[in-house]
């Protein structure tokens, strides 16, 4: 007997909390006694049981019947049954006998989504008997998420029978629902039963003390969020209202002055006709959470200043009317901010970035660990070794797609060298040699030249999980042979990496990065014309978590290649306009390859398998 099989369940349970998700289930299947340690209800917080995925034939084509086997019902916390879960493309329409026996013995669950479960609105039963719902009611008090997202087809009644399941509701997404807002429409039986109102979503949000609500997609209207505002004790602390086309600001004005103390979290997505109305930037104060991209008329100065204090996750992409002064300000004064997301926004440029790092307050912008950049003209060389000198130890995503101003001296921590004029050689960038960059790598930094040396490169973010260099056309072979060494990788926790549109990756980076990147889960090459079947039989066989690879327009790819994508970890290929792979070889892939949830190829660049 082993060390640690005399050790305690509890004990076990608690060692394999410190591995992720993939290496967790590795582990379960060593043996008994660490598969039933895995299962213990502390390590099953942070994960989501998709049953639409696991549905057998019988299952599926049965009407009753619970879904989950009988020994996962305790255990499960977060349970998703929403159509779009399931990569089958057999069709399944849950219906409410089942879903009552799935959830009935769930008693520990908090979350439940039945996103795309459109079926259920058109059942005539709806858990009419009392005494079943009483049961349900009893089994399922912990409950505090619920998602109908999609379910076009929901009327008021239906939303009123779902929500007599969960009396303990806080959290609810209604996103893409059919929802009507206008007051002509008669309140009574007939209305309920052919349509959801705001009315009855109001009753919900009132009788169930709603504090997370999703109206996403949906034709709310300002006259409607005025109404959620007057609602009688109403905490919200999230609400998401991406993509609502008939929003102009008014209601949403009063909704956040309504709700100024509790609200935390504001989604605004894709509202390009929001204008910020009255009184919002002094009530914007309380926020944690600002997502508005492409919110142009609604994010300005004033707004994004007075909500900096307090935020974590940032997201102003798209959003052009936000001034360099004012995004300097606003990165200065977010000490807590975690996430920021300012893709296509002119205002972050290499001064801004400066001023936020190097100001006197030590702790702006230190906890940085995402960060999206792509398309900021203004953002070179200068601030990303500004950012990878500072950040180092906390940043953990960066995006850095179609940047004319990073080149492979900014990725390594080296100036560019001038010309003969004093000026950087520009228009015409010129890599450097490698004779060169061995000198200035080898060489120790003087103290008093400001962010250049091995500590200001790429090579310092060690806890980088996500990076994304795509199209970033002066990264060459020299600085990616740089990042992806065939020494010692230094990315030990990379998991996902996008060089799209790099004509200067070869095989042998894929070598490296196959040696190197054991975590690796997603890998995005397309049209990089240098990688070929050596380059991808080297990442296929030795990553062997990778779920997603992207090889669109790489026409070094072969039939002969795709015999070895058979792994068992890969769910997503993408091989379109790949001139040398023939619709006889995606067929053989197909065949080969059963757990290929969706492959893209030829000239179609349509799904053509989904098994």
């Amino acid at each position: 007997m082993t060390t640690v099989s005399i050790l305690p369940e509890e004990v076990v349970a608690h060692i394999l909390g410190f591995l992720g998700l993939p290496d967790r289930k590795s582990a379960s299947l060593v043996c008994r006694n660490w598969l039933q340690a895995a299962r213990h209800p502390a390590l099953m917080r942070d994960v989501v049981v998709d049953a639409g995925s696991c549905l057998s034939g019988a299952a599926a084509a049965s009407s009753s019947g619970s879904i989950l086997p009988p020994e996962w019902k305790p255990l499960v916390r977060s349970l998703a049954l929403g159509s779009h879960t399931s990569s089958s493309k057999s069709s399944f329409a849950l219906s409410w006998r089942q879903l009552a026996d799935t959830l009935d013995g769930c008693h520990r669950l908090v979350s439940v989504d039945l996103s795309g479960c459109d079926g259920l609105c058109l059942a005539r039963d709806l858990l009419s008997d009392e005494s079943q719902r009483r049961h349900l009611r009893d089994q399922l008090v912990g409950v505090r998420h619920l998602s109908l997202a999609g379910l076009t087809r929901l009327t008021a009644t239906g939303l009123k029978r779902f929500v007599d399941l969960f009396t303990n509701l806080k959290s609810l997404n209604l996103r893409s629902c059919s929802l009507v807002c206008s007051s002509s429409v008669a309140i009574g039986s007939m209305a309920d039963a052919s349509v959801l109102t705001f009315a009855a979503v109001l009753d919900v949000v009132r009788r169930c003390g709603i504090e997370e609500l999703d109206l996403s997609c949906t034709d709310v209207t300002d006259s409607a969020l005025e109404q959620l505002a007057k609602v009688d004790s109403l905490h919200l602390r999230g609400i998401a209202l991406d993509s609502c086309r008939l929003l102009e600001g008014r209601g949403l004005a009063r909704l956040i002055a309504s709700q100024r103390g509790s609200l935390r979290r504001l989604s605004l997505a894709k509202n390009r006709h929001l204008q910020t109305v009255g009184s919002q930037p002094a009530t914007a104060d309380q926020l944690t959470e600002l997502l508005a991209p492409g919110c142009s008329n609604f994010i300005n100065d004033r707004l994004l200043i007075a909500s900096s204090s307090s935020l974590t996750v940032l997201d102003i992409s798209d959003c052009g009317r936000v001034s360099e002064g004012a995004l300097t300000t606003a990165l200065t004064a977010a000490r807590q901010l975690r996430s920021l997301a300012v893709a296509r926004c002119s205002a972050f440029t290499d001064a801004a970035v400066t001023e936020s790092l190097t100001s006197s307050d030590e702790a702006s912008l230190r906890m940085l660990e995402h960060l999206d950049a792509s398309s900021c003209a203004g953002f070179t060389d200068v601030g990303l070794r500004l950012l990878c000198g500072h950040l180092g130890k906390s940043l953990r995503s960066l995006r850095l797609a179609w940047l004319r101003g990073v080149t492979d001296w900014g990725l390594l921590g080296l100036p560019q060298p001038k010309s003969k004029d004093g000026e950087q050689c520009e228009p015409k960038y010129n890599p450097p040699s490698y004779n060169e960059l061995k000198s200035l790598l080898s060489r120790s930094v003087d103290n008093s030249e400001a962010a250049i040396g091995p500590n200001y490169s790429l090579l310092s973010l060690r806890r980088l999980r996500l990076l994304d260099l795509s199209n970033c056309s002066k990264v060459t072979g020299i600085g990616l042979d740089e990042i992806f060494p065939s020494s010692q990788f230094p990315f030990p926790d990379l998991e996902e990496l996008h060089l799209q549109g790099n004509r200067h990756v070869q095989d042998s980076h894929l070598f490296n990065l196959a040696s190197g990147a054991p975590s690796l889960r997603q890998l995005h090459l397309s049209g990089s014309v240098g990688v070929s079947d050596k380059g991808l039989v080297a990442i296929v066989s030795r990553c062997h978590r990778l779920r997603s690879l992207g090889l669109a327009n790489c026409d070094g790819i072969t039939d002969a290649g795709l015999q070895h994508l058979a792994a068992d970890s890969l769910h997503y290929v993408d091989l379109s306009f790949c001139s040398r792979v023939s619709q006889a070889g995606l067929d053989q892939l197909a065949r080969r390859a059963p757990r290929i949830a969706e492959m893209r190829g030829l000239w179609t660049g349509t799904e053509l398998t989904g098994n």
